[in-house]
């Protein structure tokens, strides 16, 4: 199958409104040509290709694309009956050339079922390409209008690549009954092109985009230790240009930074097991995230005088001659000055590989002869615990990474269906 569309939009310039989008799809059912064993564990077999062109404009609002005016009172003169005077001034500078964002994909798939449809395999491998990103853009403080968050243009690239693995076996039949359901995923993402790449550390702290790395890159402050000399004790102190040390690395050039991994899990793992036996049913949800990183527990400079709010659990551990910690000191040892690259230094980096029971439930189906004294046909009961504690967390920050705080708090529900 093939197909084309011609998709337009009055977000964009009258010029660049339209575009084309072409998408074509093909299927070979190897299981059904005349070659094809039928005495063989294979039941089905069948390989798909794919590819399709998309556009998208959710990254802009209606009138983006042109100068919007706005009302302000602008002081003239010194007497108090005219002191100021309305004024209009240019929020937003027109870009009438900004179009379609475009994703193009390629995609491959095999589809398996095996042993009379008892196992059924789905895997996709794909190639998704992200053109033309429509993103806000900068622009120096010498145009009058510093840095703009609502102008946008067309810029950037971005490649994902990975696969999907689904299947679905029956593992028991009969009295006890037994099926699973698999879903794994796996993607991995790369920025090829980036408008205006950071200079300074601190820019691509707050916007990791660089080429050749993941889209959302964990870009983190070297570490350095706890400064120990004289009027400098307790600060923490990172790693800038020639192999120095210092208590500000934020202004410094983005060379001073240490990639950290991505926020986003490379792989996702997904099993839903349900079990039957006699009317009662059991039914649980494993999940697993993993290969990613997070930031957690910021081990923060504070003051001799911040004593007006509880203190983290990590001060426990703070630096003193006698204790040579990464946690700044506190009290006689408190630094006199207050950094930000703690939030986001290697000394707060961790793995964020988790895996969770989503949930558990458990059922109770009556039988129809208790059910039919009451004039009911049907009698379900059942019990669900949701997001119990974590089976496992890969680091020990004490911090639930789905959540970077907190874990969700675990709900248990209890319902009767009733069929008359």
């Amino acid at each position: 199958t093939a197909t084309v569309r011609r998709d337009g939009s009055s977000r964009f310039g009258k010029n660049h409104r339209w575009g084309t989008f072409p998408s074509a799809s093909a299927a070979w059912r190897i299981s059904a040509e005349d070659f094809f064993p039928e005495d063989i564990a294979v039941n089905d077999l069948k390989l798909r290709l794919g590819y399709g062109k998309t556009g998208s404009q959710a990254s802009v609002g209606n009138y983006d694309h042109i100068q919007t005016l706005v009302t302000l009172l602008y002081p003239f003169g010194t007497s108090l009956d005219n002191a100021e005077q309305s004024a209009l001034y240019s929020q937003v500078l027109a870009n009438s050339s900004i179009h379609w964002e475009e994703i193009e994909q390629f995609n491959a798939g095999v589809d398996v079922s095996l042993l009379n449809s008892r196992i059924n395999l789905s895997l996709d491998g794909y190639i998704k390409n992200t053109n033309s990103m429509l993103v806000k853009a900068a622009f120096p403080i010498t145009t009058g209008f510093e840095d703009t968050f609502d102008t946008y243009i067309n810029a950037g690239k971005v490649r994902n690549i990975g696969w999907e693995l689904t299947a679905n076996s029956v593992n028991l039949t009969g009295e006890l009954g037994w099926e699973t359901n698999l879903t794994v995923t796996y993607n991995k993402n790369k920025v090829l092109e980036v408008e205006n790449p950071a200079t300074r550390a601190y820019d691509l702290v707050s916007l990791p985009y660089k080429t050749g790395y993941p889209v959302n890159a964990l870009w983190a402050y070297r570490f350095a230790g706890i400064d120990d000399r004289p009027g400098l004790v307790g600060q923490s102190m990172y790693y800038v240009e020639n192999g120095n040390t210092s208590h500000n690395a934020s202004s410094a050039s983005v060379d001073v930074l240490e990639f950290g991994g991505q926020s986003d899990p490379k792989a996702i793992v997904g099993m839903d097991n349900q079990l039957r036996w006699n009317g009662l049913s059991l039914g649980f949800l494993l999940v697993y995230y993993g290969g990613h990183k997070m930031f957690a527990q910021p081990k923060s400079e504070v003051f001799e005088s911040s004593w007006d709010s509880p203190l983290n659990i990590v001060y426990l551990n703070s630096w003193t001659p006698e204790n040579h910690s990464d946690v700044p000191g506190i009290g006689e040892y408190a630094s006199t000055s207050l950094g930000s690259e703690c939030r986001t230094a290697t000394n707060c980096l961790y793995d964020a590989d988790f895996l969770k029971i989503r949930n558990i439930t458990i059922g109770y189906d009556l039988p129809e002869h208790l059910t039919e004294k009451v004039g009911i046909s049907k009698i379900s009961l059942r019990f669900q615990i949701n997001d119990p504690k974590a089976l496992w967390i890969k680091n020990n920050a004490g911090i639930d990474p789905e959540t970077l705080g907190i874990r969700k708090q675990a709900s248990y529900m209890f319902g009767v269906n009733l069929s008359l």
